[in-house]
């Protein structure tokens, strides 16, 4: 059995998976949850984070029928973290961690100009950052295009382009490239070319919240009330970030905005020109942060 614990901390909230793998009986299982962020900085004395996670161990631990108790699972726990750009916050968090967790058994997410990640025996992939402060790159940002990699493994291309939009406190579009090498097969590349961001739907709604105090409005083709109109303008120019995407693209979509996005392409549809191919993956982080916690910790399991 493994078990890892793979915790996102962002402006909004703090989330976390935790990931149960038998490799035994072939079986994997898996609990969620999530907290405030600023709920957790508002009562940093009752020490929130711990104790949800605490209860997330006890949650799998029934789920998976684990024989093992909580205090075995916490000891042998694999936790991979990606911080906030706060220091304050981020001293919190690791204050809470280090009180339940082995230190030695956890992973602190850092942006790498050039990082070489195993993915598959035999295959070497690189994933780049083409800038000159690859550590200024969100870890958001960096873990969420992570996320897409294990999909191009096996697949058939000498070289594409993809779109990664994450929507949240800010809506952000990377580009990446993915090329294989024509003279060594066993390698592949992933390069970070760039990308926009641009405030999310909350931080849009609320610029224009003079207006209208109640900005709770609908999402309507042809709006006519101030609040339909703020928030179908809103969700529209959030969805347009789909149209940077060419035609047959793969454009990927994640984040706790990725459900609005979703609509508003479903409402907005007719004022598309291009089919793009999104896939709405709203675990992509998590699966960016689940390649680098087996990259890291290459121990056998308990």
């Amino acid at each position: 059995m493994r078990l890892k614990i793979l915790i996102d901390c962002g402006n909004s909230f703090l989330k976390w998976v935790l990931i149960c793998e038998f490799y035994s009986i072939k079986r994997t299982y898996s609990v969620s949850g999530k907290l405030e962020t600023e709920i957790f900085i508002k009562r940093k004395k009752e020490r929130l984070l711990s104790t949800s996670l605490l209860e997330s161990l006890k949650k799998i631990s029934r789920v998976c029928q684990s024989r093992f108790t909580t205090e075995q699972l916490l000891s042998c726990s694999k936790v991979s973290v990606s911080f906030l750009n706060s220091e304050t916050i981020n001293k919190q968090i690791k204050k809470e961690l280090q009180a339940i967790f082995n230190k030695k058994n956890m992973q602190q997410v850092e942006v790498k100009k050039k990082k070489e990640i195993n993915l598959k025996s035999g295959l070497s992939t690189v994933f780049s950052v083409e800038r000159n402060n690859p550590q200024a790159l969100g870890r958001d940002r960096w873990t969420a295009m992570l996320g897409v990699m294990p999909n191009y493994i096996d697949a058939k291309f000498k070289e594409k382009s993809v779109l990664v939009i994450s929507s949240g406190t800010a809506t952000v579009i990377d580009k990446l490239k993915i090329k294989k090498n024509s003279k060594n097969k066993c390698k592949i590349e992933f390069i970070h070319m760039g990308g926009f961001i641009i405030p999310g739907e909350r931080i849009m709604n609320e610029s224009l919240s003079f207006l209208d105090a109640k900005l709770n409005g609908s999402l309507r083709l042809e709006p006519k009330e101030t609040r339909d109109s703020v928030f179908s303008g809103v969700t529209l120019v959030q969805t347009m970030v789909l149209s940077l995407g060419r035609r047959g693209q793969e454009v990927y979509l994640c984040g706790g905005g990725s459900e609005l996005i979703m609509r508003g392409h479903k409402k907005f549809r007719r004022l598309f020109n291009n089919k793009i191919n999104i896939i709405h993956d709203p675990w992509l982080t998590f699966k960016g942060l689940n390649v680098l916690a087996d990259d890291y910790f290459k121990t056998p399991p308990f």
